[in-house]
């Protein structure tokens, strides 16, 4: 299985100015009807943003602070920016190789490199959003600290985890396409079993340690903490453990799923 594992890699690599190319390609034509083309790319999750604001900020809240001092604006941007990704990569992601079985037979490059392009695509409505939750930040006079460091690495475990959770479910979907409804339900529940809208304080002790196994968790609290200055990346060892240990077990199931039912893909078709 190691050996699958590095080829996948070497495959990830070796094609990676083709996925580049592709990425944008991607993004391009997804709004090339469109009269506001790649501006949909912001105002489609500003609107759920402002939704989000006004109904759990405003409504439910009051809008009060978080921990004392931080705008709930600007805690909400900075943890639903990852999960605008997460949510929206994944799901391509996993249905990549399904909704693309027409061209499967005429490529030229390794059906591992779908995914990848898929996922890139996304990355540029994620830097793009980044720089927004950096503007509001400033304006709220909120210092950055120098443990904004770590969002490269946060950004990179979050591709790692998109990328190896849409190679496991590419070929899950291709096989038995009902699986796409079920992850599609799987993820609404999800964002309101993450900490994007509720801080994980307001919970009781006993119930951390299962909140915390959600992966989407750590890469979320990552963010916050990378750009409102809190823990740093060390500070939370034991849940980074349990997730890159998730990840792992992810891509290795995926890597098997995909080596031993890729040559059938065509057969689909």
């Amino acid at each position: 299985m190691l050996k699958e594992m590095k080829s996948i890699i070497r495959e990830q690599v070796e094609n990676f100015p083709l996925i580049r190319r592709l990425a944008r390609y991607e993004i391009k034509s997804a709004h090339a009807e469109q009269r506001l083309g790649l501006l949909w790319e912001l105002l489609n999750p500003g609107l759920q943003i402002f939704i989000y604001w006004f109904v759990f900020g405003v409504g439910l809240r009051g809008n009060e602070n978080v921990d004392g001092n931080i705008p709930f604006i600007v805690w909400l941007l900075c943890g639903i920016v990852v999960w605008f990704f997460i949510n929206d990569a994944l799901l391509r992601g996993s249905n990549s190789i399904n909704s693309r079985l027409a061209m499967v037979t005429k490529m030229r490059f390794p059906m591992s490199a779908i995914p990848s392009y898929v996922i890139l695509s996304r990355m540029y409505q994620h830097f793009a959003m980044l720089v927004i939750v950096f503007i509001v930040i400033l304006a709220n006079g909120i210092p950055i600290t120098w443990k904004l460091l770590q969002l490269p690495y946060y950004m990179i475990a979050t591709y790692i985890f998109v990328y190896a959770f849409s190679l496991c479910f590419s070929t899950l979907i291709t096989l038995v396409k009902d699986i796409q409804l079920f992850l599609q339900s799987m993820m609404r529940m999800l964002f309101y079993m993450t900490p994007i809208l509720w801080n994980i304080e307001r919970f009781p002790d006993a119930l951390h340690g299962v909140l915390r196994l959600n992966p989407v968790y750590y890469l979320v609290e990552g963010y916050r903490a990378s750009l409102l200055g809190g823990h740093w990346v060390w500070q939370e060892w034991p849940t980074g453990l349990y997730f890159w240990s998730v990840t792992l077990l992810l891509f290795t199931a995926g890597t098997f799923l995909h080596i031993k039912f890729r040559k059938s893909f065509t057969e689909l078709v």
